[in-house]
């Protein structure tokens, strides 16, 4: 049977999965680990996608594959492509790879979703962000790392946190239990130990690894945590107004359905979905919010099976990366 890779790369893991032509999961693995140092700057992501197809069990699959398709967060230009697929020619070495942005990929999977004739939107929030769109007239669409860096998934909000306990700390703003959490995630006794401990480099701080902290405190009703997720969310639902907006203007609105994607919202509390749906419902037209959760992976996995059955993916190999990879996924008209 023939082989075919796909990988996800985000900010805070990548994950692989080697499937076959029918569609079924025959390897997966992930790498967790956080970014060296200067890895997130220089955009040296292919570091963490070489560790991964140099462990157990790629590196012993990698020669019975045909091809790598690779979803990257912060994707959303040509330029961004052409970067991405020179480094990739550099350092990965792999035969017939192809990149393609997060989001862009998840909205593959959006397409399975809902209705046929409905405008896909995808707000993925790992520890970036982005927020893309597709429809008829509009093949594809994103807005990406346009985005402002504070209002950036996890890392984003992982910053927010820091800042405001760091003001809290200082007296420049309301006491929260933020600080608490955070003196016990790096365990140390005090929050000025932390911040001292920080600043020396013996700490090496990552913000994308405390965002969950806003959802525990939010859960035990911090006022603090509570305003940082609805900003947020404000913010999130104006990116989608924009967008659906500059590629669906008019008198009337299509019917427009939003999905999510990425790690932000794994979060057990539902905070920021719940955050974002009430946003959502604020705007002058109608966004169906769907309960599917659409992955980049699976994108990938099924842009690798349109070009494999010539864009006719039978019901039967469909439904096997569905029931693998993706979960609950709504019901589609017409099917």
């Amino acid at each position: 049977m023939r082989r075919f890779l796909a990988i996800d790369h985000g900010g805070s893991k990548t994950n692989a999965l080697v499937f076959g032509e029918n569609g079924v999961c025959i390897a997966s693995c992930d790498d967790r680990a956080l970014f060296g140092c200067g890895e997130r700057r220089k955009l040296e992501w292919y570091n963490r996608v070489e560790r991964l197809l140099n462990s157990d069990p790629l590196r012993h699959l990698m020669d019975g594959v045909e091809s790598v398709d690779l979803s990257l967060n912060g994707i959303n230009n040509p330029k961004g492509h052409e970067r991405a697929m020179r480094d990739a020619g550099v350092h990965l070495h792999i035969p017939n790879i192809r990149i393609l942005g997060d989001s862009m990929a998840s909205l593959r999977v959006a397409e399975l979703c809902g209705c046929y004739n409905a405008v896909k939107v995808v707000v993925c929030a790992g520890s970036g962000l982005n927020v893309s769109l597709k429809s008829a007239a509009s093949p594809g669409k994103s807005l990406g790392w346009r985005i402002a860096p504070r209002d950036q998934g996890g890392y984003g909000l992982g910053r927010r946190i820091w800042e405001v306990a760091l003001d809290a700390c200082n007296g420049l703003g309301e006491p929260t239990m933020l600080m608490h959490f955070l003196e016990l995630h790096y365990r140390r006794e005090s929050f000025a130990s932390l911040v001292d401990d920080i600043s020396d480099g013996e700490i090496e701080f990552a913000p994308e690894t405390i965002s969950p902290m806003a959802f525990k405190a939010a859960h035990l009703g911090d006022a603090v945590a509570i305003g940082m997720i609805d900003h947020l969310a404000r913010r999130w639902a104006g990116y989608v107004d924009a967008i659906v907006r500059e590629c669906c203007g008019g008198d009337q609105m299509p019917r427009i359905e939003l999905y999510v994607s990425g790690g932000i919202f794994d979060d057990e509390y539902e905070m920021m979905i719940r955050a974002l749906k009430n946003h959502v419902q604020e705007l002058p037209y109608q966004i169906d919010v769907s309960s599917a959760r659409v992955d980049p992976i699976v994108g990938c996995m099924l842009v690798r099976l349109d070009d494999i059955y010539g864009g006719n993916i039978p019901a039967e190999v469909v439904v096997r990366v569905i029931a693998r990879c993706v979960g609950k996924c709504g019901s589609r008209e017409g099917v």
